[in-house]
């Protein structure tokens, strides 16, 4: 038995000592190691001694071999396709050849963009340093458990491996092998039409321009452009800490699960100021694909992206115990679908956690023109044009505006022509736990042409709720949202409606609810807000105004009649409540508290829809819990609450103004400036400020600031704060002298304390040309 054991352990070190050997013999000779900087040109010459200044090495390989850990290899401008062929195994018993352009077993930087003049300044737009692999390797590949810095490199044209005896096959550009406890930065790089092994569809063949699974990642400021993976066209990252910055993804393509742009599986994110444009996915997430883990993701653009499943911009969810903060970001002109049925043109989230300690929040994003289908929709259409999400979630301060739930025209096939449905041209909801709060929905719909039958049905142009999702919507604008496009008038009003809202569908369960308080609904398609199946609708403190048809019950078949309960409601000019019901069982909406009168919005036709301070709306409600309105401002003020989505501040400081004395001024004069706040309106106006920058080409005239209330300060520009009371005004002025003989602009800006901006602008003309006096003498 021990003879045995000895036979087994000599095997084993020499395998070791073999693969040990096989390394050694594959390496060059010692470069110009352990002086902090090699140096690369296509110029130099790969020979003992090089990395120079006056002698560069020739090849990545060689200078990168002969490095020691913490050096940097400067490459100088140039083309490198050079590509080496190494033998390596994370399990000595099962090594594999791995063929790239460089190949990095220790800590180190490799940085482009020089030129064999200047060793110093690395430039990479003036000097471009391409790594091409031709399509016949990887570009980069990287050991486990080592820190390595990237940058101004173009990484162009790699190919991941087939997996063979364990292989890694993925990265095409940059693949790191997997397990990996190490730092990656990539930064000021382009990664170009790379390819993943497309084809293998195991989790160690995604990413086609970058791979890497465990450890820290950095992305900044890089390019990812043309790259093609099953999952992650750019890149795939699992299980992982990463922060991608100020970088383009830009026609990547995954052919599996998703991740048109980037795929990030189970990871802690930070993904912000990117811009993700015409990528394509093959399953969700056609720009970016976040899938569990937790997720920072701000201030990012999704322009132009196609998925064929959910989420045509980005799609994702957070985890268990995991948070997932989705914040003003845009999303433009993504599609969910070409094909089919599909959620969220602009994005879809879902908490997939089991419990509610995960947490979703989508917050201040823009949502414009998406679409969840363009195609064939199938029988359940195209849902959430602008977003689809599965709760619990938090989905508030965001604007919807001309998405689409599917937009395809009628189509003929086989003889016969199909109406292809949709559901929630702005959002769709589903599952508990979801409040939709201080939203815009505008001019969104639901589908084109559909409400024929059960297969083609057009619902909820702005919102639609099913499938047993438990919503609270509060302080939402719905306006002009329209749940069908050119339907003719004979389809059946059974299988379309809900122009603003639509609650309920076929597979609507008892859980399935839509508490609906402090919203403003105008103009959109009637009816306005539809109902159906044995689901929960409650109405109060909102705003219908402009519609036919405010609000529908329909029993369909031998469902349980829908019961709709309305209390304290503002309609304009009058209200239409009603119900469908072939078997004539059910009732229309339930309303009680209600008042007819003009809601008297500031600007309907600019799309302000705060309250006038004649409005009906006013001090109408005794409450329901809703302590803040679209602005942030407490409920109530006055009497009682508001109706609608805002709270009249009682304020109006829009007659305030600004004078200037004189207008016209030289050089060396004295101006005095003046500013009258004038509150016209009911209530007094308890916080407002102002400040007052001393304009240019003036000197502030010490200690002549003044006002008739409130506190003055003129350390650093003029800054007031104070009461304006109702119907009364404040006036402060201050004094400058004119020092150049230019235009002088001087603008104030005041808040009135409820969010509320004004800027208020006074010009002196300093620019007078006086011509002298010319006395002619005609002689005598």
């Amino acid at each position: 038995m021990m003879k045995i054991k000895l036979v087994l352990i000599s095997l084993t070190l020499g395998l070791g000592l073999a693969l040990a050997l096989a390394r050694a013999l594959s390496l060059p000779a010692h470069a110009q190691a352990g002086t902090g900087v090699i140096r690369v040109a296509t110029t130099g010459s790969d020979v003992p001694g090089c990395g120079s200044a006056a002698q560069p090495c020739r090849t990545v390989q060689y200078a990168v071999d002969a490095a020691e850990a913490g050096d940097e290899v400067r490459v100088a401008a140039g083309v490198y396709t050079d590509l080496f062929t190494r033998t390596w195994s994370v399990n000595p018993l099962y090594p594999y050849s791995i063929t790239q352009i460089v190949f990095l077993t220790k800590d180190l930087t490799i940085q482009g963009g020089y030129t064999t003049l200047d060793w110093n300044t690395a430039d990479p737009e003036a000097n471009p340093t391409t790594l091409d692999a031709q399509g016949r390797g990887r570009v980069l590949y990287i050991a486990a458990d080592h820190t390595i810095t990237l940058a101004g490199l173009r990484i162009v044209n790699g190919r991941g491996a087939q997996e063979a005896s364990g292989a890694p096959g993925g990265g095409g550009g940059v693949g790191v092998e997997p397990y990996n406890d190490g730092r990656l930065t990539i930064r000021n790089c382009d990664i170009l039409s790379n390819t993943a092994f497309v084809g293998n569809y195991s989790a160690y063949s995604n990413g086609g321009g970058l791979y890497f699974w465990g450890g820290d990642l950095v992305l900044e400021n890089d390019y990812w452009a043309g790259n093609t993976a099953p999952d992650g066209g750019g890149l795939y990252v699992r299980e992982a800490a990463i922060t991608m910055t100020h970088s383009l993804f830009q026609g990547n393509t995954s052919e599996r699960i998703g991740g048109g742009g980037a795929y990030v599986y189970e990871c802690t994110s930070y993904i912000a100021d990117n811009t993700f444009r015409d990528n394509i996915s093959s399953g969700g997430g056609g720009g970016l694909d976040v899938a569990f883990g937790g997720l920072v993701l701000t201030r990012n653009s999704f322009l132009d992206n196609i998925a064929e499943g959910s989420g045509g911009g980005f799609g994702g969810g957070p985890g268990e115990g995991h948070a997932f903060i989705i914040t003003d970001n845009l999303f433009q002109g993504n599609v969910a679908s070409e094909n089919g049925s599909a959620v969220g043109g602009g994005a879809s989230v879902g908490n997939a956690a089991t419990n509610d300690q995960s947490q979703l929040v989508f917050s201040r994003n823009r949502l414009l023109d998406n679409v969840a289908s363009t195609a064939y929709c199938g029988a359940d259409g195209g849902r959430g044009g602008g977003l689809g999400v599965s709760g619990p979630a938090l989905v508030t301060d965001n604007l919807f505006q001309n998405n689409w739930g599917c937009s395809a025209p009628p189509y003929e096939y086989q003889g016969a022509t199909y109406y292809p449905g949709g559901y929630g041209g702005g959002l769709a909801l589903r599952e508990s736990g979801l409040v939709v709060d201080g939203n815009r929905f505008l001019n969104n719909r639901a589908a084109r042409n559909a409400g024929v039958n059960y297969t083609s049905e057009a619902l909820g142009g702005g919102v639609y709720v099913a499938y047993g999702a438990v919503v609270t919507m509060t302080n939402n604008l719905l306006v002009g949202n329209v749940y069908c496009e050119d339907c003719p008038s004979h389809y059946s009003e059974w299988y379309r409606g809900g122009g603003a809202v639509a609650v309920g569908n076929y597979a609507a369960t008892s859980s399935t609810g839509l508490y609906f308080y402090h919203n403003t609904l105008v103009g959109n398609q009637s009816s306005a807000v539809r109902h159906q199946h044995d689901t929960t609708l409650v109405m109060s403190h909102n705003i219908f105004a402009d519609h036919d048809t405010d609000v529908k019950n329909v029993r369909m078949y031998d469902d349980v009649c829908p019961v709709t309960t309305m209390d304290y409601t503002l309609w304009w000019p009058t209200s239409n409540v009603e119900v469908d019901d072939l078997s004539e069982q059910c009732g229309a909406p339930q309303t009680t508290h209600d008042f007819v009168g003009d809601p008297a919005f500031v600007d309907a036709g600019a799309d302000d829809y705060h309250l006038g301070r004649d409005s009906a709306a006013i001090d109408k409600g005794p409450g329901v819990g809703v302590t803040t309105d679209v602005d942030g401002n407490p409920r109530p003020i006055g009497a009682g609450y508001d109706l609608g989505y805002d709270e009249y501040t009682g304020v109006d400081l829009a007659s305030s103004y600004k004078s200037a004395t004189p207008q016209d001024a030289t050089v060396g004069e004295e101006v005095t400036f003046t500013i009258v706040l004038r509150n016209g309106g009911s209530s007094n106006a308890p916080a407002v400020t102002l400040f007052d920058a001393i304009p240019l080409s003036t000197t502030y005239v010490a200690g002549s600031a003044q006002a008739t209330a409130g506190t003055v300060d003129d350390t650093d520009g003029i800054r007031w704060s104070g009461v304006v009371p109702a119907n009364g005004t404040v006036t402060l002025d201050f004094r400058v002298t004119v020092s150049r003989a230019v235009t002088i602009k001087n603008t104030a800006v005041v808040s009135d304390g409820y969010g509320m901006v004004l800027n208020l602008v006074a010009f002196v003309n300093a620019e007078r040309v006086y011509l002298p006096l010319v006395l002619r003498g005609y002689g005598p």
